[in-house]
């Protein structure tokens, strides 16, 4: 039977120290639940068969540190990235996929208790997984943590944990039970970042939200949908429902994982952008001016006029040339003379 899991609600200054500080890994959320015939693995909304039959080799690793009876709350994570993790979850898996989870899949613990027994504090539980799990498996860890005595202190292992590859970090109320829910006695401390998006339609609510808004749906800049559903009030879902229209198309600013901007993972809706919104005043119609339509002269009249000869060839009569006088030598004409 899932036994449900506790959120973590968003960071804010602790009532009281110390507190434990823990790594927040970018990973699948699952519960290991401890039984006599062995153990059986729940998502955080409670599927179980793919993780099951997929995680028999970490099954065994716990049966061999952990009795029956108790839950094990973690993180699974296969090389380091929240896209290969995804692999976990495939119905069917091929001998190479298989493999490749053997050699790379890693589940972090970072809770423990016995099976109906929630009230045990924080401290207690953290040192009951450390005495049973210890060093850890080849795929079986104890997620690693510090011990806070001041908001610098907290705000030190943040940037430890985040300059070291982590997600963020979660603080834990050291005197706190274990909750199904979202509570404050788990705080998330993580990077984040801003993103726009434009309304393109809405999902009814359900359970406490029954006949209120439930999300809201937006398109991204790249042309990607999400459903923005964490972040808003009552008051502000009751007055988005019953003004659909008016909502429809307005741009929202929208808090998500820097991790992965482009595909806006676990959206929270921040404030709507006002400076976008405002109704942009239209610009007066350009007037065209319509060409001048030209008046169609008459045709003039064509008189048939003989074309003139490019060249005109001149026929000159041939000169008429002198008899050639006959050729004779000084002595003879001396004698004619």
């Amino acid at each position: 039977m899932f036994p449900g899991v506790q959120l973590a609600a968003q960071y804010s200054r602790p009532r009281s120290f110390p507190v434990l500080v823990e790594p927040k890994i970018d990973g699948f959320r699952l519960v290991a639940v401890v039984g006599r015939e062995g153990v059986t693995f729940y998502s955080r909304h409670g599927n179980s068969s793919p993780y099951t039959r997929n995680l028999r080799f970490i099954a065994d690793q716990i049966l061999s540190r952990v009795p029956a009876g108790y839950v094990l709350d973690g993180e699974l994570q296969i090389s380091g990235k929240w896209r290969a993790t995804a692999m976990a979850r495939k119905e069917n898996l091929s001998p190479s996929e298989l493999d490749i989870l053997k050699s790379n899949a890693v589940f972090s613990a970072f809770d423990l208790y016995p099976i109906g027994e929630r009230n045990t504090p924080q401290q207690i539980r953290r040192d009951a997984l450390n005495r049973l799990i210890g060093g850890g498996t080849q795929n079986l860890r104890v997620l690693p943590a510090r011990f806070a005595r001041s908001e610098d202190e907290i705000m030190d292992a943040y940037h430890d944990f985040v300059n070291r590859g982590y997600e963020g970090v979660i603080v834990k109320n050291l005197d706190a039970p274990y909750v199904t829910s979202r509570s404050s006695a788990w705080m998330k401390l993580k990077p984040n970042k801003t993103i726009d998006g434009t309304v393109i339609g809405y999902k009814a609510g359900t359970g406490r939200l029954s006949g209120t808004l439930g999300a809201v749906v937006v398109r991204l800049r790249n042309g990607k949908q999400v459903s923005v559903g964490t972040g808003f009030s009552d008051a502000a879902r009751d007055q988005i429902w019953r003004n659909r229209s008016r909502y429809f198309g307005k741009v929202l600013e929208m808090i998500v994982e820097k991790s992965d901007v482009s595909d806006a993972r676990h959206p929270r809706f921040h404030r709507w952008r006002v400076d976008i919104d405002k109704p942009r005043t239209r610009k007066p119609a350009r007037r065209v001016r319509k060409p001048a339509q030209r008046v169609k002269k008459p045709a003039k009249r064509r008189v048939h006029r003989p074309k003139k000869p490019k060249h005109t060839i001149v026929r000159r009569k041939p000169a008429k040339r002198k008899p050639a006088r006959r050729k004779t030598s000084r002595k003879l004409r001396r004698r004619r003379r």
